[in-house]
């Protein structure tokens, strides 16, 4: 469906920014401070299903980023044979909706809330797995122990659509990336880590299906015996409620995003060879993550479609 009354997305902005340099720029850096206020925006909205379509792109209210962004780079170590360089990254930014097509009101559809930013995570709040010895309280609640155990935020002792909040963001609160250089004689070491930081992620493959048998190998779920906290009882009838709660997880990570590891042959043996020069190296990309997701890359954001590839490499760099 078309939208004859679309306009062009408009953003204003401050920034306040200083570079840097100190000890003869032994280090350097810059430091930034930025609002960006953004009206207009465009983003499909929900429609009801007896217009036949299932969304339209509109000028939807306004937004806000604040942030800060930090780059310091250093030269460690200069020596004759030895030397050391390093960079460091740092950006943390504040996202907000500041008001919307309804208003002041929460647009619950479209899953756009005032103050939060657009990209969100709205469903019940886990707090647990109801135990063996809170079965009369589970009961209140229409439930057993075994079952997934939600806060009752309005506290009226009934767990209902109003129950629902604002459980994670997939926006970082921050990200950072850290750079070092080294080298020694013909030798060259690089490396860099990546981290993002504050982020929820919506975990495809912690999909739990109460009436399989494939939970059994793949969670830690509850038992009598086992009383985690972490997945509900199998149940080949089927019927736990709340599932899609156990899907939002910490996207946290820190990851080795490469290293590289370089020799360049003395200039004598090129001239003999009558040859500029020959740079072997090995490389790795994303060779390592730390994260709180066992065998998920959180760097995909939960998805499964595509996967975050290794990949390692040997190769040489020859000037004729």
């Amino acid at each position: 469906m078309g939208n004859s009354a679309l306009k062009w997305e408009l953003s204003g902005t401050k920034n306040i920014g200083l570079d840097f340099g100190l000890l003869k720029n032994r280090i350097s850096g810059s430091i930034d401070w930025y609002d960006t206020r953004t009206k207009d925006l465009l983003l499909p909205r929900l429609l009801p299903s007896s217009t036949g379509v299932s969304s339209v792109i509109q000028n939807i209210g306004k937004t806000r980023n604040t942030g800060i962004e930090i780059a310091l780079n250093t030269r460690n170590i200069e020596s004759a044979n030895f030397k050391w360089s390093s960079a460091i990254t740092f950006t943390h930014n504040k996202e907000s909706i500041e008001q919307l097509a309804t208003g002041g009101q929460d647009d619950i559809a479209d899953g756009w809330f005032i103050g939060y930013p657009v990209s969100v995570f709205f469903d019940y709040q886990k707090i647990g797995i109801w135990q063996t010895d809170e079965a009369d309280q589970a009961a209140k609640y229409g439930e057993v122990p075994g079952e997934i155990k939600i806060k009752d935020q309005d506290g009226d002792g009934k767990i209902t659509t109003s129950d629902r909040v604002v459980v994670g963001t997939a926006a970082p609160k921050w990200s950072g990336g850290f750079s070092n250089t080294f080298t020694y004689k013909g030798f060259d070491l690089n490396f860099y880590l990546f981290a993002r930081v504050g982020q929820m992620i919506n975990a495809n493959y912690l999909r739990f299906k109460s009436g399989t048998t494939e939970n059994q190998a793949l969670h830690d779920y509850w038992t009598p015996e086992n009383s985690t906290n972490a997945f509900p009882r199998p149940n080949a009838a089927g019927g736990v409620q709340y599932l899609s709660t156990l899907q939002y997880v910490s996207g946290s990570f820190l990851k080795l995003r490469n290293v590289t590891l370089g020799y360049t042959l003395p200039e004598a043996l090129m001239s003999r060879f009558k040859m500029s020069s020959i740079r072997l190296y090995v490389s790795a990309v994303n060779p390592l993550t730390l994260s709180h997701t066992k065998d998920y890359d959180p760097e995909r954001g939960g998805s499964e479609n595509f996967p975050m590839t290794k990949s390692f490499l040997i190769g040489a760099n020859i000037d004729l």
